[in-house]
């Protein structure tokens, strides 16, 4: 089923530049609902612990601050001629 235009072959890789776009903004999306659960249970004190209750929503929000830079920086790029691949690990 290709329900994008990614394409994996032996000697190098192709990435769809909607579906990474879509992907982030997915990830933005969701991960503010799972902080909003957090921030929720911290304020109506349905919470276990406060301290558990913090350091997973510092988990969610770190996650979130990734997908937010990454969605902002793939919808400015859309105008963009060159984009470049970084931080991936060296073939060897």
């Amino acid at each position: 089923m290709n329900v994008t235009k990614n394409d994996l072959c032996s000697d190098g890789a192709k990435l769809d530049f909607e579906a990474m776009r879509k992907t982030a903004l997915y990830a933005v999306g969701a991960l503010l609902n799972q902080a909003e659960r957090h921030i929720v249970a911290l304020h109506e004190l349905h919470c276990i612990s406060y301290g558990l209750e913090a350091v997973w929503l510092a988990e969610v929000t770190a996650k979130l601050a990734i997908a937010a830079e990454t969605c902002d920086t793939l919808q400015g790029a859309q105008d963009r001629h060159e984009i470049e691949i970084v931080n991936k690990p060296e073939v060897k």
